[in-house]
């Protein structure tokens, strides 16, 4: 096994983390634009396969 000579002491606190229910965040989560990416894309391809000729 290799020893990472190199560690990164991290200097946030998990607690920092910001309140996203207020100081606006809501209006910022609800304008930002949603990528899809590729896993969902194949995942409502087999939705709509699934849909259209049942699971069996």
């Amino acid at each position: 096994m290799n020893e990472n000579e190199h560690f990164t002491v991290l200097d946030s606190d998990p607690d920092d983390a910001p309140d996203l229910s207020k100081d606006g965040w809501p209006e910022k989560l609800a304008k930002a634009t949603v990528r899809r990416g590729r896993q969902t894309r194949i995942d409502q391809a087999l939705r709509d396969w699934i849909g259209k000729h049942g699971a069996e």
